[in-house]
């Protein structure tokens, strides 16, 4: 799923794998075998920059990678949401949709902030 995970936002955000290379400093070849599932989630050190280059909370990363309980895990519980929901919904739904799900989110809290 981590894989899986990193090669969908990585493709939202429109960048290659050599672009990510130069933003996190993880080679090519080795993303690729990432996302592909041939190779586990690298390091915690390595997911902090690859969170950065991706734009994403290291805490998701983290989790995703299964470095255990983190922040978002108790974030995410008032939303009546699992976690495996919340993974599975960035992870599968194409990134047009995703971006629908979280335009909606940020309305939403755009009009409780302000009323």
């Amino acid at each position: 799923m981590f894989g899986d995970y990193i090669r969908n936002r990585r493709r939202y955000l429109s960048l290659t794998l050599k672009a990510i290379e130069a933003l996190s400093g993880i080679s090519p070849s080795y993303l690729s075998r990432i996302e592909r599932g041939e190779r586990p989630a690298p390091d915690p050190e390595q997911i902090n920059s690859l969170a950065l280059a991706l734009k994403v909370d290291p805490d998701f990363l983290l989790q995703l990678a299964g470095y255990g309980p983190t922040r978002t895990r108790e974030v995410l519980r008032p939303y009546g949401l699992s976690w495996d929901e919340w993974l599975e919904a960035q992870t599968i739904l194409p990134p047009e949709e995703w971006a629908e799900v979280v335009a909606l989110i940020r309305h939403k809290v755009s009009l409780y902030r302000h009323s």
